[in-house]
């Protein structure tokens, strides 16, 4: 009783003390059994400790029975700023039986990080908890419980990926969000006044007696008022109420002191007050609410429970009376009343066809509509902005100031009437305003529908080749909303494509997963099942995707929680083909690291921009600079067109692989020629000083016999001591940044590069059967089941036929003097009943993707698209106009967008 009652352990004497003299006066014959009752402090203490050693018994017994449990933490600082973490335990058991219990108190003596935090809740699972069955975690949202990094949750979700568990969902707790939303109501013009109001007569002793003395007189709702305080969750509401009641009696009081508030008697103010109390009550119901024990509300008997007792299941309290009065059974028995209903109701359709003036009436209807439609994809494949300032009303209306912007789309639609479309002309005077068929809500619905058709045409090219590559992006567009591209590449009747698909904002499409408490981080996880999503509603078979292209960052390629991870262990024949423009611009970035006239200039301490452009211009005036920047230009100018080649349309993986190759070679003929090279460029840099009028030259810099933060070559020539120091080093990094990124395996394309003919012709490969073999294993282990399937025979039999096949391939090669320069061509020659194999494997690998330069280019689209002007446009809109704007090839039949317009309800 002390221990539930909170009373301090001392109070056990005074206890007894109370029940000997009730025993003295009710049963004195048994007074020497009370006194012989121990009720000291320390045995208080003792067997206070001992229930709750069976109380953790209990709980641990209990615990061992969850299937699954969640956890809610919380720390606070007590009177000896201690601070204390509460760790609460919610389960479920197998016979859906919900407990909740505190299962630890820790006391935290030092500092409270999220490292701090995990140590404590780490000891309460190592003594009745496991990690395996935890699902959620719930915290106050404060850094060092929610930091993803080094917080109590990135700590978890480090230990539950260690343990090889699913990392748990997190949640924010309700309470505290909704008291965080409170305090938004600030409202500082009320706020202040009736603190400080409420300050003056409670913060004076007489003028507090005074004030409680004049309610009483009153006879006042209440009688007195009370303090503000910031960091309790009702107390704002509750000093509202009270204030606003007693705001008449406080005007009255205050003016009486002479510390009149003018605002008590302004009729606005005390509407803002009244206005802000109502809604501070309504939260502090809320609130109170939110914190009551067993606020969810189980189904009932015959919904989540079977029935087991037929003797109750009739009768005016039975099983299916009760039911059947039960709000969630009467919204499901009408819900299936409307279903019936529209079921067995549908929209009329056309039923006489042959009836002429029918016919005609609907040839008139749909020939109105061609014009708004051609206006529509017009304006969607230029990229001119459809809306303009004003999209309701007719475009005949006088009352419109001539100035007015009322968009591209109507203005092009008088200019068509202006122009002798008569058709559409009729149709906009004779028509109803509400069956004009231009308002933004029908546009919406026209766009949507070009864009499914253009989609439409896309994955039927995509179906009829079979297998496709995906390339992903993901950037955040002007609206911050983060928006995920997605690009297939196929090989169609010889010819290779690369065809947007759509944007996706990955927050909206992954909010739902979150539970509706946060929204989501864009994780590799996300990205990846957002793919995969898009690819599932497009009817794309996993198994028939070979590659994979995004960027080279982390979040995309992680080996551990990659969004490429995460699309391979769905797409077992697919193979990640890494960006070659990625690649190639990350290793010209690393090398060109050079340090010299630019580290000075990133250490600017002064403020004054004057000072500053002096300072740029002497730094970019110095020998060192000017010979840096040369020896850099000279090198771009070998990798810059080989960029914009590997960024251009339909690049092949062999062809990228051998434009990489030659760049390669070439740098490392610069590298043991440094001598002539560097020769020249050290010239070049001499004339741009003479010809720019530095007379200072290209200097050393000062050495000594002993150098620990620079080279110190011992050379007397200027152009030596910068050629071993710049030149050679940058070469050096750049080769060395480039091999390591394009690899063997990288480059070989896999071991796909075996079927081309030049290689089939010029490599000795076939004299080496141990290291053919090799290499074809290493494709049929990728992709023997996707080629066996594909010409239709076993895959062992595949196995066998196919060392034949190489071999007939080869041989067809060293007869032929004029060789193909790429696969797209070697596969126009392949004949596939001959080579049928060899032709599956030739269209995979012109299906790899060499770059992922095209969603690059659908990146700027979307710029395009979704201007600061059009920030607001829906998704579904720009979905729309971004396929019309980067398919302007497929021609839109107007036909078959009118069968569809008209089978949607309006």
């Amino acid at each position: 009783m002390i221990a539930k009652c909170n009373r301090p352990f001392n109070d056990s004497e005074f206890i007894k003390k109370c029940m000997l003299a009730v025993v003295n006066e009710i049963c004195p014959e048994k007074k020497k059994q009370f006194e012989d009752i121990s009720l000291s402090a320390r045995t208080c203490v003792r067997r206070t400790e001992e229930l709750g050693t069976n109380l953790i018994f209990k709980l641990k017994e209990k615990v061992s029975k969850f299937d699954c449990f969640s956890i809610a933490t919380d720390e606070s600082t007590d009177v000896c700023d201690t601070a204390q973490l509460l760790i609460f335990i919610r389960g479920i058991d197998f016979n859906f039986n919900i407990s909740e219990d505190l299962a630890e108190l820790c006391s935290l003596k030092g500092t409270t990080t999220g490292e701090d935090l995990f140590i404590e809740i780490d000891k309460t699972f190592k003594k009745h908890l496991s990690w395996n069955k935890l699902v959620s975690v719930t915290t106050d949202g404060g850094r060092n419980m929610s930091g993803i990094n080094k917080g109590l949750i990135g700590r978890i979700n480090a230990e539950m990926v260690e343990e090889r568990h699913e990392a748990p969902m997190i949640f924010h707790c309700i309470i505290h969000q909704e008291a965080l939303c409170c305090k938004v109501l600030a409202w500082k013009d009320v706020m202040n006044i009736v603190v400080s109001t409420v300050n003056y007569i409670r913060k004076n002793a007489l003028a507090h007696r005074q004030f409680k003395i004049f309610l009483e007189e009153c006879d006042a709702e209440y009688g007195d008022v009370i303090y503000f305080s910031e960091v309790r969750w009702l107390s704002r509401g509750v000093v509202l109420k009270r204030f606003f009641i007693l705001r008449n009696e406080i005007n009255i009081f205050m003016s009486e002191k002479g510390k009149i508030v003018p605002e008590l008697s302004n009729e606005k103010w005390v509407l803002n007050l009244a206005f802000l109390t109502d809604i501070t009550t309504l939260l502090n119901e809320l609130n109170t609410k939110l914190q009551r024990s067993k606020n969810t509300m189980p189904l009932k008997c015959l919904v989540t429970e079977p029935l087991t007792k037929f003797a109750k299941l009739l009768g005016k309290d039975g099983y299916l009376e009760s039911h059947s009065r039960n709000i969630y059974h009467k919204n499901a028995v009408q819900n299936g009343k409307s279903f019936l209903h529209i079921y067995n109701n549908p929209q009329n359709k056309i039923t006489n066809k042959l009836n002429t003036a029918h016919y005609e009436q609907v040839k008139e209807n749909r020939s109105r509509l061609k014009p708004i439609i051609d206006s529509l994809i017009f304006l969607g494949k230029q990229n001119i902005a459809i809306r303009g300032h004003r999209d309701d009303g007719s475009i005949f209306d006088d009352s419109q100031k001539p100035t007015e912007n009322n968009g591209n789309f109507k203005e092009l639609l008088n200019f068509r009437i202006s122009s002798g479309d008569e058709i559409l002309k009729n149709h906009l005077l004779s028509s109803e305003s509400r069956a004009t068929y231009i308002s933004k809500t029908t546009q919406n619905e026209l766009i949507c529908i070009i864009g499914n058709l253009i989609l439409k045409n896309v994955l039927e090219r995509v179906k009829q080749s079979k297998f496709y590559s995906v390339i992903f992006d993901e950037t955040t567009d002007v609206s911050n909303i983060s928006q995920l591209v997605t690009v297939i590449q196929y090989v169609h009747k010889n010819e290779v494509y690369e065809d947007f698909i759509g944007f996706l904002d990955c927050h909206q499409d992954n909010y739902k997963n979150t539970g509706g408490e946060v929204e989501p981080k864009m994780t590799g996880e996300i990205i990846g099942n957002s793919v995969l999503s898009i690819l599932k509603k497009l009817d794309l078979p996993f198994e028939n995707c070979v590659g994979i292209t995004t960027d080279g960052c982390s979040v995309m390629l992680s080996e551990k929680c990659g969004a490429v991870k995460t699309l391979k262990e769905k797409m077992k024949n697919a193979i990640k083909c890494t960006c070659f423009s990625h690649a190639l611009n990350l290793s010209i970035m690393k090398g060109c690291k050079i340090k010299f006239a630019l580290d000075k200039i990133s250490d600017w301490d002064d403020i004054n921009t004057a000072s500053k452009a002096s300072y740029l211009s002497k730094s970019a005036s110095t020998g060192e600079f000017i010979l840096t920047l040369t020896t850099v230009s000279e090198i771009f100018t070998l990798t810059s067109p080989v960029s914009k080649l590997l960024q251009s349309k339909s690049q092949d993986k062999f062809s990228a692989t051998t434009i990489i190759n030659n760049v390669i070679s070439i740098l490392k003929k610069k590298r043991e020629n440094s001598s002539n090279c560097f020769n020249k460029i050290f010239k070049t840099a001499e004339n741009q000083m003479a010809n720019l009028g530095i007379s200072i030259g290209i200097n050393k810099p000062r050495l000594s016999e002993v150098m620990k933060n620079r080279e110190n070559p011992q050379t007397q020539s200027v152009e030596e001591y910068f050629r071993i120091t710049l030149f050679i080093p940058f070469l050096d990094n750049l080769l060395y940044d480039l091999e390591s990124r394009f690899d063997e395996d990288l480059m070989s394309v896999f071991d796909l590069d075996v079927v081309l003919p030049n290689i089939v012709k010029t490599k000795s490969i076939f004299d080496d059967k141990l290291k053919l073999e090799n290499k074809i294993k290493n494709v049929i282990n990728q992709f023997g089941d996707l080629v066996a399937c594909e010409i239709n025979i076993p895959r062992d039999i595949f196995e066998s036929s196919i060392i034949g096949e190489f071999e007939l391939w080869h041989n067809y090669w060293l007869q032929e003097e004029q060789l193909p320069s790429s696969p797209l061509e070697a596969i126009k020659q392949c004949d596939p009943d001959l080579f049928s194999g060899i032709n599956v494997w030739l269209k995979i690998l012109i299906t790899l993707p060499a770059t992922g330069a095209t969603a690059e280019r659908n990146f700027s689209s979307l710029r395009r698209v979704k201007t600061w002007m059009r920030s607001r446009i829906s998704e579904e809109r720009l979905n729309g106009l971004a396929l019309l704007h980067a398919h302007r090839d497929v021609i839109i039949n107007h036909d078959e967008v009118i069968d569809i317009f008209a089978q949607s309800n309006r």
